[in-house]
């Protein structure tokens, strides 16, 4: 489990990653995000899965559909974004586009407009 305090979900992704030594396949499109976060990202210029997620956690199973029905089953809303893959790669898909994850940057970027 890792909470996606620091770093948004991109930057939970790269140190869940780091820390089980494997690497990740993600679907972007299966990320859960509010219409209304978007836009605001939009009109500030930052990505919304860089942002603080406070709240938010990362979670890996053997059987990610089971997990998410265990949760589903207390109220808890979940979804399978992906999985752990053998390697270093770090890939993030949007629908046939494919990318690297990056090293996260660290600061959150709302709260460097604000600097």
């Amino acid at each position: 489990m890792h909470d996606l305090s620091q770093g948004g979900v991109f930057g939970g992704l790269w140190e869940l990653a780091e820390g089980a030594g494997l690497g990740l396949e993600v679907d972007l499109k299966k990320i859960p995000i509010r219409q209304e976060t978007v836009e605001v990202c939009e009109v500030c210029g930052v990505n919304p899965y860089e942002m603080r997620s406070a709240g938010s956690l990362l979670m890996t199973a053997k059987d990610g559909e089971r997990l998410v029905e265990a949760l589903a089953g207390e109220g808890i809303p979940a979804t399978l974004i992906g999985r752990l893959t053998e390697g270093p790669d770090r890939i993030v898909r949007n629908e046939e586009e494919i990318r690297y994850l990056d090293r996260p940057r660290g600061a959150d970027p709302i709260l460097e407009i604000q600097a």
